[in-house]
């Protein structure tokens, strides 16, 4: 049993050339002939890895349709009319929004699909309260935190994608991006139950989340620092 001089892989005796780097086989001991049978193919299978993603999209919007149709015909025929699959039929359009269309749209826009989800909670929201009877709380308190929601995701995502700022900036832009999204949270439900902003249990969350981003810009400008903690956590 002879090995290749270049790559050290085992050779048959049918081997004129190494099968993994090419390379010619020379054994003075044994003339190379044509064999009868190779013990494997001449020609490698390419096998595509690249996914369908409409494909994929299109299969999962027949899953989708499916219980959709089969709860607004059960509402009907028990009913009459539609009553409670208008909240089921709103959670698959917005499950349709969140996670197919993106595969059907096969592009990388991130600002169109949270644009999208953002105005599909919205109106998901809206309907939940117009079948509720009780529509006051969804201008004054669900449409401003579905649009907080929706800005801070706009934002976060321009500031890891477009900025040249250092990753570590970044991360801490995005810390004080979601303290100022909890501090918005707590402010819109205290206006809309006792109509007046007192900060509480959202400080709680918004002060460490302040002090790491703090920490984060510190570690960025000092760069022997950095290097330590990246020697430490082996990176």
């Amino acid at each position: 049993m002879s090995y290749c001089v270049h790559c050290g892989v085992e050779l048959a005796p049918s081997e004129a050339k190494c099968p993994l780097c090419r390379t010619p086989v020379i054994d003075p001991n044994q003339a190379w002939h044509e064999p009868e049978e190779r013990p494997y193919p001449e020609q490698l299978e390419v096998v595509s890895t690249k996914i369908d993603r409409r494909y994929g999209a299109k299969l999962a919007s027949l899953f989708l349709l499916i219980p959709m149709a089969a709860v607004l015909f059960s509402d009907l025929i028990l009913d009459r009319h539609m009553t409670w699959s208008a909240y089921v039929l709103g959670a698959c359009g917005c499950a349709f929004c969140w996670v197919i269309l993106p595969l059907w749209l096969n592009e990388e826009r991130p600002y169109l699909y949270i644009a999208l989800d953002t105005g599909a909670a919205a109106l998901y929201l809206a309907l939940v309260a117009w079948m509720s009877g009780g529509f006051a709380w969804f201008p004054a308190l669900a449409l401003p935190l579905t649009m907080l929601a929706g800005c801070s995701a706009m934002i976060s995502v321009y500031v890891c994608r477009r900025s040249r700022m250092p990753a570590l900036d970044k991360v801490s832009i995005v810390f004080l991006i979601a303290a100022a999204v909890l501090a918005g949270l707590e402010s819109l439900i205290d206006l809309w139950i006792d109509g007046e902003v007192r900060l509480v249990w959202s400080l709680y969350a918004l002060l460490p989340l302040a002090a790491l981003s703090a920490v984060f810009r510190i570690i960025e400008r000092r760069p022997k620092l950095k290097e330590n903690i990246l020697k430490r956590l082996f990176l």
